[in-house]
């Protein structure tokens, strides 16, 4: 056998035991990061995700209890703090209710997001004014874990966990 043959050969033999190239991760990179089709699909679920924290956000603007409690799933879960777990679109609505006449803008931010499938979570930051008889009062700020479902098509809210500054802790 010819030796341009055997060379041949032989790199067709080293090509097929490679690494396939999605398997194969650059040092200082995760191997979601390295594979782009699941790059894009993470950066289009942060951005539906981003779009049901926007709802939430402007359901709140708008102080429309109901609105805010139907960006969560079904049986929702909101955990503040000092205050008992609240879970359930009617829960949800009558703990708005009750929050948001004394809220004013709230802002937030996503510091850290991961998805898999149906679920994803995100994590950050959110700040609000707060009111008392018409006048400003003191911003509120603090941590915030949300862990989010996809229901019909649609991501929602399962749980948000607010931890608030002002809060010691015991």
């Amino acid at each position: 056998m010819p030796a341009t043959v055997r060379r041949l050969l032989l790199l067709l033999v080293l090509l097929a035991c490679a690494a396939p190239a999605h398997a194969q991760v650059l040092p200082g990179f995760r191997r979601a990061d390295a594979n782009p089709h699941l790059r894009r699909f993470r950066a289009e679920m942060f951005e539906e995700v981003s779009a049901t924290m926007t709802k939430w956000r402007q359901a709140w603007a708008g102080r429309d209890a109901r609105a805010a409690s139907r960006v969560f799933t079904e049986d929702g879960v909101l955990l503040l703090p000092e205050r008992q777990k609240v879970q359930g679109h009617t829960a949800l609505a009558e703990e708005f209710a009750t929050v948001l006449p004394g809220a004013g803008a709230l802002q937030f931010s996503i510091v850290d997001f991961a998805v898999s499938d149906g679920l994803a979570m995100a994590s950050g930051r959110f700040w609000y004014e707060t009111t008392a008889e018409g006048r400003p009062g003191p911003g509120r700020t603090g941590t915030y874990v949300a862990a989010f479902e996809l229901e019909a098509g649609a991501w929602k809210i399962r749980m948000m966990l607010l931890r608030d500054e002002r809060v010691p802790l015991s």
